[in-house]
């Protein structure tokens, strides 16, 4: 037997079925809605509408919570980039400072620069060897290997070799009298 079957011997029997009012009662029909496919059918769709809700109610809250997070957590993270960016700036003023300075005054005080080099005009009277120790104080160290070797043991002077292979390493001494010294050095980097 069918389901429609069912419902319609079941109205049928309620239409069939008419109270008289003039014996004072009143009957009633209680139709069992759940043994009906229907009536289950909406209280399942019904449940699952509350559950969603419930769901929806649920991942509104945690996500709420979790964006309130992550946004403290973003603003955090971009205090700490923009602190960083100001830091950055300040080193590059500093560096670019320093830069221009140094470039402005390759040689230190008292140095002159000529070419690559700078250069120390001694305002005292020395021998060779003298003015060459005062030089190596000062960080300039421009002699040959080997020189100065004080020829024949004697007092002597600096000369610039043309033969040298080392630019860095051209003076040589040779005899000479006291007298000014100069120091070279490389330009201060």
């Amino acid at each position: 037997m069918k389901n429609t079957d069912i419902d319609g011997q079941l109205y049928a029997n309620v239409r069939a079925f008419k109270p008289s009012t003039r014996d004072g009662v009143v009957a009633s029909v209680h139709v069992q809605w759940w043994k009906r496919p229907s009536g289950v059918a909406a209280v399942c769709l019904g449940l699952l509408c509350v559950l969603l809700l419930a769901g929806i109610i649920g991942l509104s809250v945690y996500y709420g919570v979790i964006g309130h997070h992550e946004s403290t957590e973003r603003d955090q993270l971009q205090a700490s980039y923009n602190n960083l960016t100001e830091e950055r700036d300040q080193l590059q003023t500093s560096y670019n400072t320093l830069t221009e300075e140094r470039d402005q005054k390759p040689c230190l005080a008292g140095w002159w620069k000529f070419g690559t080099s700078c250069y120390y005009l001694s305002s005292t009277m020395n021998t060779a060897g003298g003015g060459q120790k005062e030089c190596r104080t000062m960080g300039g160290e421009y002699w040959m290997d080997g020189e100065p070797n004080n020829l024949n043991d004697q007092v002597a002077c600096v000369e610039i070799s043309q033969t040298a292979t080392d630019p860095l390493k051209s003076w040589k001494d040779g005899p000479c009298v006291k007298q000014h010294w100069v120091c070279e050095k490389p330009i201060t980097q």
